[in-house]
């Protein structure tokens, strides 16, 4: 029903009953991503995976081993992951992520992480430059919200430039948020540190929630700069994947679920086939060694004296038309 949230809960052991053979984990992923991306050709819809641990007595099976009744271990006092998944239209699934945000949920002792699938769309988050942690120098082109930097001049072949950013409203986790490898950048840039502003007495820093520190050691003179938020699989998803169930007592395999990675790679790739941007967000700076007369394309004020040459062409002119007239 396009008009709720629907919640699937399970332990979702990726059981296709033929072993731990990759490959076919590998196909049974491929039917997922199929099955999927069938249905977001019929209607959008976003997706959360949430995933939880319990305490767990009773049978567990083990898939490595085959599944099924031939490989049943009894168990008791340990801990199984298991997961809730929550499919629906993007705005009542981002009102839940946001309550999932919160840090009352995120106290929650069975609480272990969250993967997001979020139809792609929105505005780009409110960002501006700052001098926070420079490393050479530069003039910030007014209001510092254009994101254009000039006279842009590197300390020992080294240059760094901070964007400070509202990320309140992009609706992944802080984890996820915090984390450089989930960015994109030019080659010869990277994102040297992501720092949460917790200092409300910073008064030119109010409304924005993180500051991003932009480095690189290849200044070009004139440069755009593109930082995207990739929409990549989280990390705890491979942490929590396995294929070595055989031993479910053992405390790093009672944190793992047998072959989840395929599950979540096929559900990825079925968004990334619907959506081919699946970007979060994207910012565009622009760096230039010059300064902003020389960078406007036209659009800017040049360095000319026109006004004054225009005053005493008008006047010339007025003075030959009276000379003129007598």
């Amino acid at each position: 029903n396009p008009d709720h949230v629907h919640v699937l809960v399970s332990d979702y052991v990726f059981s296709i009953g033929r072993g731990n053979s990759g490959e076919l984990l590998k196909q049974q992923g491929d039917n997922v991503e199929s099955v999927l991306a069938r249905e977001l050709r019929k209607r959008g819809f976003s997706t959360l995976v949430l995933k939880f641990s319990s305490d767990f007595d009773g049978t567990y099976y083990v898939e490595s081993k085959g599944g099924g009744n031939g490989s049943a271990v009894p168990v008791h006092g340990i801990r199984r992951p298991y997961y809730m998944m929550i499919f629906g239209d993007r705005g009542r699934v981002r009102q839940l992520e946001q309550f999932f945000k919160v840090s009352r949920f995120q106290a929650y002792s069975g609480f272990v992480a969250i993967g997001y699938f979020l139809q792609p769309g929105g505005p780009a988050p409110e960002a501006k430059l700052v001098r926070k942690h420079r490393v050479g120098d530069f003039a910030i082109a007014e209001p510092a919200t254009r994101l254009v930097i000039n006279k842009a001049v590197a300390d020992s072949g080294d240059f760094q430039f901070a964007v400070a950013v509202n990320l309140e409203g992009v609706k992944v986790d802080e984890q996820y948020l915090t984390n450089p490898a989930n960015y994109e950048l030019p080659d010869n840039y990277r994102l040297a540190a992501i720092e949460k502003n917790n200092d409300p007495t910073n008064m030119s820093l109010q409304g924005f929630t993180h500051v991003l520190l932009i480095r690189t050691n290849d200044l070009k003179p004139v440069q755009q700069v593109y930082i995207r938020l990739k929409s990549n699989i989280p990390k705890w998803v491979y942490t929590g994947s396995t294929m070595d169930d055989s031993n479910p007592a053992d405390t790093t395999q009672q944190k793992q679920t047998f072959g989840f990675q395929y599950l979540f790679e096929g559900m990825d790739q079925a968004y990334k086939d619907k959506y081919k941007n699946m970007d979060l967000f994207t910012l565009n700076a622009e760096v230039s060694e010059m300064g902003e007369d020389a960078t406007s394309g036209g659009g800017g004020h040049s360095s000319f004296p026109w006004i004054p040459v225009a005053v005493v062409g008008l006047i010339v002119v007025l003075v030959i038309w009276i000379k003129n007239k007598r």
